[in-house]
């Protein structure tokens, strides 16, 4: 037999609804008399709000007696609250004499009277009416910072740190990104340009209004991708500091810019391809020229292209796929000339497991390139040396630009070359994973991809070897010369 049992009932939920019948049920009339006899709670602590007021001032009472003004406000669409002061501690027996005092002669005589008359009673009274007053006014304060983007809580001293600068701010925050990041370089690049302004900046001053400015001088160029970037790197950093505890709140965690993002969708085709060698033999540089037709023969990205060292080019050794009937010939290992990606250049994550390098198989035409550019500026440190010595080549909007100018196609860029080298292996009838095998991309996933150490580096270079053949036959015109053999063979027979 089964007892029925009076379900109880389920405690309010802290949803909008809840939360005004909590308020309507506390909202008082703040007077100096009325909250110093507000009797305090059994247990724990109650909340009273100010009633007929929107100035966001309430009052928390503990059951110990101690009565404390709050300052509540939104951050990000988020309720939050700071401590102001007990009641009764805020306002000194100088601070009333000071409101009784008065500029004017005659004002100020009536004013000294009028306190004279005033019992001790009534000086308390009226020291808590002016406590009421100033907590009214920090209150609509912090609501009106908080509507631009700026926590009130960073107002006091004990909750923050010292100030720091905008340019301190991104020192800090590089230093991490060097441990955390493999892009750290790009980071504090994209976090120092068009930031002049903010440099001496305290963080806990700058509003996302600031950073607006910044990213609509952007757009105004139609630098959609460096405002894109700013924005994401801005937020970044704001988390960073909050965790440090230098801001008190993700102010930036709401910034945001609404725009249209471009797919990747160019690839170049066989005339495009073309152009962009001829217009790399235009370059008066060998380094600049022979960086464009690597990139073109190996499809790298370009990062770890400009990164490329002389000890990364190693030899290796590499068995090949024997028959039962294979001469004794066949069966010594092939040496092949392969680059090796670091590392540190790959688009790995920089705390992952698996510390991955590329293994790029070299064909006769990309060593031929190197070999002439380590040739001509004799650098022992990078092969593809930016304007010193130590630092790499700068493959930006510079040298596309530069590049466009001599004749390559309008919608150039370097990253639309993996997506043409990708494209015409699909072609070709080559699977997918030849195409990712190609571009180093990760070609096996799940628990699979922490034992597989393998490079596949002779299906690597056939496929390598097959594109730079069809690169060499656009550039030299091979097809339509054979086309031209074929016809004076049929005219002559």
């Amino acid at each position: 037999m089964t007892v029925k049992t009076k379900k109880r009932a389920a405690p309010a939920s802290n949803d909008d609804a809840g939360t005004k019948r909590y308020k309507d049920r506390n909202k008082v009339t703040f007077t100096g008399m009325g909250l110093w006899k507000k009797a305090p709670p059994a247990k724990g602590y109650i909340q009273l709000w100010e009633k007929g007021k929107a100035n966001g001032l309430s009052m928390m009472i503990s059951a110990a007696g101690a009565k404390t003004f709050r300052s509540n406000f939104y951050i990000n669409n988020k309720p939050q609250s700071r401590k102001l002061w007990r009641l009764g501690e805020k306002v000194t027996d100088a601070d009333l004499i000071t409101a009784y005092t008065s500029a004017d002669h005659e004002q100020n005589e009536k004013l000294k009277a009028e306190f004279a008359r005033l019992t001790d009673q009534q000086k308390f009274l009226e020291k808590l009416e002016m406590e009421i007053a100033q907590a009214r006014a920090i209150a609509l304060n912090d609501r009106a910072k908080a509507g631009r983007g700026v926590d009130p809580r960073l107002d006091k001293d004990d909750k923050v740190g010292k100030p720091v600068t905008f340019a301190e701010a991104r020192e800090l925050y590089i230093r991490e990104c060097k441990v955390t990041q493999r892009s750290w370089a790009q980071t504090e690049r994209a976090l120092t340009l068009h930031f002049e302004d903010l440099e001496n900046r305290d963080v806990r001053t700058i509003t996302r209004a600031d950073i607006y400015k910044v990213t609509d001088k952007l757009l105004e160029t139609d630098r959609i991708y460096a405002a894109e970037k700013r924005v994401t790197y801005v937020r970044s950093m704001w988390r960073f500091l909050q965790r440090r505890e230098i801001v008190a709140s993700g102010v930036m965690d709401e910034l945001e810019i609404n725009i249209e993002k471009r797919e990747r969708t160019t690839t170049f085709g066989d005339a495009e391809i073309k152009k962009i060698w001829n217009a790399a033999g235009r370059f008066d540089d060998p380094t600049i020229k022979g960086y464009i037709r690597l990139l073109i023969l190996l499809a790298p990205r370009k990062s770890a292209l400009a990164g490329m060292r002389p000890e990364d080019i190693i030899v290796r050794e590499v068995s090949r796929a024997l028959t039962p009937d294979a001469t004794e010939e066949e069966k010594k290992p092939i040496k092949l000339s392969v680059w090796r990606t670091p590392y540190e250049l790959t688009k790995s994550k920089k705390r992952s497991k698996t510390k991955r390098e590329y293994h790029t198989p070299l064909t006769a035409p990309a060593l031929q390139i190197i070999n002439e550019v380590m040739q001509h500026h004799g650098n022992d440190k990078l092969i593809f040396p930016g304007r010193f010595s130590d630092t790499p080549l700068w493959p930006g909007t510079k040298l596309t630009k530069q590049l466009i100018r001599y004749g390559a196609p309008e919608t150039f860029n370097f990253h639309a070359m993996r997506h043409s080298i990708s494209t015409w292996l699909q072609d070709q009838g080559h699977s997918d994973f030849e195409a990712k095998l190609v571009l180093n991309h990760s070609t096996v996933t799940g628990a699979t991809s922490f034992y597989s150490h393998g490079h596949a580096l002779l299906l690597k270079l056939s496929l390598l070897q097959k594109w730079s053949d069809h690169v060499e036959a656009l550039i030299t015109d091979k097809p339509k010369t054979a086309k031209k053999k074929s016809a004076k063979r049929k005219a002559s027979a």
